[in-house]
């Protein structure tokens, strides 16, 4: 949304609100439900002059209300016209009601079968299941009202400046789904209320930056606003206001320290409402480095069990050690991203969470039921506040649509795969590969809906938007040095292991040409990724966590780049400190059940480049030293062992593995895994290949086994440096 762009009055059910509370103190009905109306129902087009309080409507019928068709519970039926397969689209609808003195709220409860676009005193005030733009006899509703909604009153706030004191004009206009929809009805109760102005949506943070953020919320009547920040919630000050009055409020807050935590409240320009507590709270961003959680979910906007259990699930793992970030990987709210859905989907069950996590969301296709990411219109575009000019770093994409944003030394770019062109030469890559290029941030991340990779619920390679994102936006991202790709989409879990380069179908995957490295990335299983800190095509992994709700059990899950699947409902949660990227996927019970780790800088002394060897198939690990220069031609030892324990110290140098006399023995059989070059000379850049070789039909009591080798470096017959453990699991 753009800033400042704020409405009197919200139209197309822009503020619903279920049931309908009880009548107090103060509260006044104008119009009650079951009122009686003037109504035209003569399948003719009447333009837009019967909205106005002074048309004539005498000619016109009467009825109570209920009023329509095709239920059976009408007080007043009316005419479909002659052609049962061709019903009228519109019926129109007036009533005039007293107001002796104006009150500060107003509200609507409108029951309508299937849209209906009401106006106050001439002034559309209302639009409920109607589409944007104009409107016209011949306009359809936006969708078919079924089951408890036909007879649900919806309730919504209207600005109560459009209330007059003497004689107050509804006028009503009632549109059909389809010529051929079995039913149509209508009533409307009116009442007001002078109670206090209250919170409805929020508060909720958006964009932050190193100086400042963007902070939301909505309330039940138009009013001005006001927020208060401070670094001690007993010494809150207020930093900015606006006299405005609104039900939507978005109120930029500068002039902040970065990396700085503060607590913060909202309210009027007057009045705090929300707020003051460390419930309250939020950092800034920072240039350098420091320790970043970041929260992310996928398609978790049902409104449901699910959704709440992987909340707490996050909730429950989190602990003390606070979030400072949230993604959303798109379908924020299900089904159409229409406003009440995003109200009943993400600010309910998310309430507490948004009040202290900056959201940065993505565009599912759900989200696009109801916006228009070309013309940046709809729920989606109204809700969020996104940079489109480099407001949080990066370079501006003149969309909230696309954009990327700054955080400590991370750089997160969010892509819009649904409605936007994908190819090279559209507006977004162009964009992308300029971000890319600008970047200077050690990490790089990226997050969009469709994913390139998938066979659970969705098929990337059946599927356009996610074959078009493999094909040509992959590419750029792994050009540019992208560690790590986050999708939702489809409902499970999936992920890669460091690779880099498949831009085709499944069928032309090739672990042996497009794996960076073969085993798992996990610290306590095959080890972590390596990857230098400068050169790009050093390998990404990609993630899909469409998981954040619900889940498909039937797919096969049989996508070959994505060997690491799951079932589980569950969310990501990313711990990035400074050249350690670590994410670990939390369940429902607040428990991990995979996790990667990505390192960068120099290599480790000794890597590997296989993980695993087959009991049946044999093969060869290689071992890789890299002990440097100033160890040029220096003698060495790879030694083994069956576990990482205890190690022993030596000569002041510290030997990660105790040489296991078993396996040192099982070495010299017939059969049995014997190490390569165990012993030898360091080239002259400090480097050298050793290896462990697996002959096939191995004894079997090595199935299963873990074996561990390091290498020792000696000058003069004394130890100066020992590697890291690398690990070799023996499997079937």
């Amino acid at each position: 949304m753009h800033l400042l762009r704020k409405k009197p009055y919200l139209l197309v059910s822009a503020l619903l609100f279920l049931g309908s509370p009880l009548l107090g103190q103060g509260q006044t009905v104008f119009v009650p439900a079951g009122a009686t109306w003037k109504y035209n129902d003569n399948g003719k087009d009447l333009g837009t002059n019967w909205r106005s309080p002074t048309y004539n409507d005498s000619a016109w019928k009467s009825g109570k209300a209920q009023l329509g068709y095709g239920d059976g519970d009408e007080a007043t039926t009316l005419s479909y016209g002659p052609n049962s397969r061709n019903k009228y689209p519109t019926y129109y609808f007036r009533k005039t009601f007293q107001v002796s003195a104006p009150t500060n709220k107003l509200w609507f409860e409108l029951l309508r079968d299937d849209g209906a676009v009401i106006y106050l005193n001439g002034i559309e005030v209302l639009r409920s299941n109607m589409p944007s733009g104009s409107i016209s006899y011949g306009t359809f509703a936006s969708s078919t009202v079924s089951g408890k909604a036909e007879s649900t009153f919806f309730r919504f706030p209207i600005n109560a400046a459009f209330l007059k004191k003497g004689t107050n004009t509804l006028a009503v206009e009632l549109h059909q789904r389809s010529p051929t929809s079995s039913d149509i009805s209508f009533d409307l109760k009116v009442w007001g209320d002078n109670s206090a102005v209250s919170v409805v949506r929020g508060p909720y943070l958006q964009r932050v930056t190193q100086r400042g953020l963007v902070i939301r919320w909505r309330t039940d009547v138009p009013s001005t606003s006001g927020v208060w920040v401070g670094r001690n919630p007993t010494l809150l000050k207020r930093v900015a206001s606006d006299s405005q009055r609104s039900f939507e409020h978005e109120i930029p807050v500068g002039n902040l320290g970065p990396g700085t935590s503060y607590v913060y409240a909202i309210g009027t320009d007057q009045k705090r409402l929300l707020g003051g507590s460390a419930a309250f709270s939020f950092r800034t961003s920072t240039t350098f480095p420091v320790a970043t959680r970041i929260w992310v979910v996928g398609d978790s906007g049902t409104g449901g069990s699910g959704q709440r259990a992987v909340r707490d699930g996050f909730l429950k793992f989190e602990g003390g050690h606070k979030a400072d970030l949230w993604l959303m990987l798109g379908d924020n709210a299900y089904w159409d991203g229409k406003d009440q859905e995003y109200q009943s989907k993400l600010f309910v069950p998310y309430r507490d969470l948004l009040r202290r996590l900056p959201l940065w969301p993505t565009y599912g296709n759900h989200d696009g039921h109801s916006a228009n990411s070309l013309k940046e219109t709809g729920p989606y575009y109204d809700i969020f506040t996104l940079p489109r000019k480099g407001e949080a770093g990066g370079v501006p994409s003149g969309t909230e649509a696309y954009y990327s944003f700054d955080y400590s030394n991370i750089h997160l770019i969010c892509l819009n795969s649904y409605d936007l062109p994908r190819g090279p030469s559209s507006p977004m890559a162009v964009w992308l590969k300029k971000d890319l290029a600008a970047t200077k941030a050690l990490w790089k991340i990226a997050y969009w809906h469709h994913p390139p990779y998938s066979k659970g619920s969705h098929d990337s390679d059946r599927e356009t938007a996610l074959v078009e994102m493999r094909k040509f936006i992959v590419p750029l991202l792994e050009n540019g040095g992208v560690d790590l790709v986050l999708c939702g989409h489809s409902h499970g879990y999936e992920r890669s292991y460091l690779m880099d380069g498949h831009y085709g179908f499944s069928s032309t995957f090739n672990p042996s040409f497009h794996l960076k490295d073969k085993g798992d990335g996990d610290p306590g299983g095959d080890g972590g990724y390596w990857k230098l800190s400068g050169p790009a095509r050093q390998g990404t992994v990609y993630v899909v966590a469409g998981n954040g709700a619900r889940v498909s059990t039937w797919p096969r899950y049989d996508h070959p780049a994505l060997p690491i699947r799951s079932t589980k409902p569950g969310s990501l949660v990313l711990d990035i400190k400074m050249d350690r990227l670590l994410c670990q996927s939390i369940d429902s019970q607040g428990r991990v059940f995979d996790r990667f780790e990505i390192k960068k800088g120099a290599p480790p002394l000794l890597s590997r480049d296989n993980p695993r060897l087959s009991l049946s198939k044999g093969g060869m690990q290689t071992l890789s030293l890299q002990m440097g220069a100033r160890n040029a031609g220096a003698p060495y030892f790879v030694l083994g062992s069956l576990s990482t324990s205890p190690g022993f110290s030596v000569a002041g140098v510290h030997v990660p593995l105790n040489p296991d006399p078993w396996f040192l023995f099982t070495l010299n059989l017939p059969n049995t895994p014997p190490l390569l070059h165990t012993l030898g000379f360091l080239d002259s850049t400090g480097r050298q290949l050793a290896g462990l070789f697996l002959p096939k039909g191995s004894p079997s009591y090595l199935l299963g086994l873990s074996l561990y080798h390091a290498a020792v470096v000696f000058q003069n017959g004394v130890p100066v440096l020992a590697s890291n453990p690398v690990r070799l699991k023996i499997e079937r």
